[in-house]
């Protein structure tokens, strides 16, 4: 509805029939042709397209006011369907719709119109009857249930400003209706688009049009999946049925031993994935080069992949420094969303002004990424510490080629459908409050909660000079030789991968010094995880608004509204924002649903208003599973704040409203719970004095005559010893 609001055949407004067609079969040659290409987005934003208006045929036409609950197949161009004609202008559809606020004051049997029941059935005011809550409030005083002509024939509402080719020709034609078409007097129209009849007349069947659209959703998507065009491949990279495998590799002529150890490495994870869930769904190979060599290119099949990596040689690249963060930015504009990236390299960034527009790219995209960094001359960090820092992955300096092999196993388990990240800390030697609390307790850096869908823990560890100490649960420590236990040793890295690690609070801390710092990511294998945390806006036309994400970040210490997503059985959930460190800034109080009250979503999706952290961030969240198991989950993303001079601060500079936080988040946080909020108390320990917190309450208004509801914010930030500071935010 925000690109296409004015055009009418986009949903079936005005009787536009034989256009809505056009656009379905249009949308889906498209969606074949975006899979043909390799390309994911390109044929889901197709889908998408398709299915908004096939969703809108149910609310918009009369299909369903004419008693059918079957799915209309000529709409979806299913089978040998025909073609649909647009009634002639002159032929009447509907009247004028009726007032009745006798039967309006029976709000009984208005039990869609949550407007008008929270207002009118229960008037504050005792002395109000709801018969003058009608006529003060103005609930639904028109009766449209029978403005409808019963003469068979397919119509459908006229919305104001969709052309003059669609402009209501009378008063004999149905309008869309609701309070924000012009083209209606008052409520008049037949839209079911919502639960409110002040914005949809015939809001009664709104859930009847629910169930026949979803039916045939299923349908046109069924469509796709058996069109023999379209390959058993193809349709699993529309759906995201699987992981992308995407690797940067540097293809100059000192890399040869290091392609050939990385060539045997992913021959062997991906025919170890053939036939899973975890088969990959996309092949990504971005060659590092000289300038104008870029090569980046697309597969969907395990042959085509390894022909082309087969063929991978190295050659030229008679300067050091070579085109990294082009390569990177062609790898990470290849996949749709999700997924690791690994990048290979044993020279420094020539173009490390793009390391900034490659760190946004890949958390945009939600792609972690490992750049593998082999000691050479002229090999640095810079720009790939950013990349690592933004997308919530890891820089490894490792040694000579020979650990190219070896490193690339990483990939083979982080490459799975169902990798989830657990925690992430990095840290250099500025970071104050980390080294504190290792020098505390140097074998307790970090507790894991390890809960009861876990079947795979990976511990990957960037450090020059520190090494891991992973303790069970039952406090013993984990034993290279126990057979569960993978642990790979390399020259600025170590990596540990457990299976079916049992339940409980795992230990993680660090031998050896790390005073260069250090980054350890912590991931498993679960269909529990967080799979979004975006800030939104509400955009679109009236009446048809929904939540985008937001075209820039919102700056720090402002107000900013949240939408979140979950997958997977869970009891109770408490999103947290963290230092990259891993320190606790702030819980974040939230609620079930999608944010927009005619459509609420219950379950999985949560929405809230947040104080954004002035410092570098990450988002946890933490609860229990759905045996009471307690989890940790982290978004792969993280969240770096700009400087003064419009450069990202440093990665472990994470401080939040200028005040340093240092107290950890207990692993098992209390399991009291309302219904109302998805927030739940719980413990924490802390190495300082001081704790902190944060949270935006919003206060909202329902007007029934209006059908719009307006919020107000208060967003607060309190440390435990001072005065609340709180702002008032926009209302949203």
């Amino acid at each position: 509805d925000e690109t296409d609001a004015h055009n009418a055949p986009s949903h079936f407004d005005g009787e536009s029939f034989p256009a809505g067609q056009d656009r379905l079969s249009a949308l889906r040659l498209e969606t074949k042709l975006g899979l043909a290409a390799g390309d994911a987005t390109r044929g889901r934003r197709a889908l998408g397209q398709a299915l908004h208006t096939i969703q809108d045929f149910h609310s918009h036409s009369n299909w369903i006011e004419s008693g059918r609950r079957d799915t209309n197949r000529d709409v979806l161009g299913l089978d040998s369907s025909t073609a649909i004609a647009r009634p002639g202008s002159s032929s009447t559809t509907c009247q004028n719709c009726t007032i009745s606020l006798e039967e309006e004051a029976d709000l009984r049997s208005r039990e869609f119109d949550v407007g008008c029941q929270q207002v009118c059935k229960s008037p504050t005011d005792s002395h109000v009857t709801p018969l003058l809550c009608v006529l003060f409030a103005g609930c639904n005083t028109q009766d449209c249930a029978n403005n409808l002509f019963t003469s068979g024939a397919l119509t459908s509402g006229y919305y104001s400003e969709e052309g003059p080719e669609y402009t209501k020709p009378g008063d004999h034609k149905c309008s869309h209706g609701g309070i924000f078409d012009g083209s209606a007097l008052g409520t008049e129209g037949i839209n079911k688009d919502s639960v409110i009849y002040t914005r949809s007349p015939h809001a009664n069947l709104h859930k009847d049009a629910v169930v026949v659209a979803l039916e045939a959703t299923k349908e046109y998507v069924r469509s796709i999946h058996d069109d023999p065009d379209v390959t058993p491949e193809q349709f699993r990279l529309l759906m995201g049925a699987g992981p992308t495998l995407a690797f940067a590799i540097d293809t100059t002529g000192s890399m040869s031993s290091v392609i050939e150890g990385v060539r045997t490495e992913a021959r062997s994870i991906v025919r170890a994935k053939l036939g899973t869930i975890d088969e990959p769904i996309l092949y990504v190979v971005s060659q590092i080069q000289d300038p104008g060599t870029h090569y980046i290119a697309t597969y969907t099949t395990e042959a085509e992949f390894e022909t082309a990596i087969n063929n991978l040689g190295a050659g030229g690249g008679d300067d050091c420094p070579e085109l990294a963060m082009s390569a990177i930015i062609n790898a990470l504009n290849a996949p749709s969303e999700g997924g690791t990236l690994f990048v290979y390299t044993d020279a420094a960034a020539k173009d490390v002004d793009l390391a900034s527009e490659a760190a946004g790219l890949a958390r945009k995209k939600r792609v972690q990424v490992f750049s593998m960094l082999f000691a050479n001359g002229c090999t640095s960090t810079e720009g790939f510490d950013l990349l690592a820092a933004a997308s919530g992955g890891q820089v490894l300096q490792l040694g000579s080629a020979s650990e190219a092999g070896a490193a690339t196993s990483l990939a083979g388990a982080l490459g799975n459908s169902d990798t989830v990240g657990i925690a992430s800390i990095t840290a250099d030697a500025t970071d104050v409050a980390l080294r504190r609390r290792q020098e505390m307790n140097a074998t307790t850096l970090i507790k894991v909660p390890v809960d009861s869908s876990m079947t795979q823990l990976i511990f990957s560890l960037s450090s020059i000079t520190a090494g891991l100490l992973i303790t069970h649960p039952n406090g013993t420590l984990v034993n290279d030789t126990d057979p569960s236990v993978t642990r790979t040793e390399l020259t600025g890295a170590q990596f540990y991968i457990i299976t079916s690690p049992e339940p409980g609070i795992w230990t993680v801390g660090l031998t050896g010094a790390s005073s260069l710092g250090f980054s350890l990511t912590i991931s498993g294998i679960s269909p529990l995880a967080l799979t979004s945390f975006d800030y939104v806006e509400l955009r679109g036309r009236p009446g048809h608004e929904g939540y985008f994400p937001v075209t820039s970040p919102p700056a720090p210490d402002s107000c900013a509204t949240v939408l979140a997503e979950i997958d997977g059985a869970f009891a109770d959930a408490t999103f947290q924002y963290r230092t990259l460190g891993g320190d606790l800034i702030a819980n974040m109080t939230f609620t079930n649903g999608g944010g927009n009250p005619d459509d609420p979503v219950e379950g999985s999706v949560f929405y809230g208003n947040v104080t954004v952290p002035t410092g570098n961030h990450t988002v946890y969240v933490i609860g229990h599973d759905g045996a009471g198991l307690a989890f940790h989950r982290v978004l792969g993303a993280t969240f770096l704040v700009p400087s003064s001079n419009g450069t990202m601060m440093n990665s472990t500079n994470s401080t939040s409203s200028s005040t340093s936080m240092t107290s950890t988040s207990s692993s098992t946080p209390s399991t009291s719970s309302t219904s109302s909020s998805s927030s739940h108390a719980n413990t924490t320990s802390s190495t300082t004095s001081m704790s902190f917190s944060s949270s935006c309450t919003t206060s909202v208004t329902s007007t029934s005559t209006t059908g719009l509801t307006m919020s107000s914010t208060t967003c607060t930030t309190t440390p435990a010893h001072s005065k609340t500071k709180s702002k008032s935010c926009h209302p949203t």
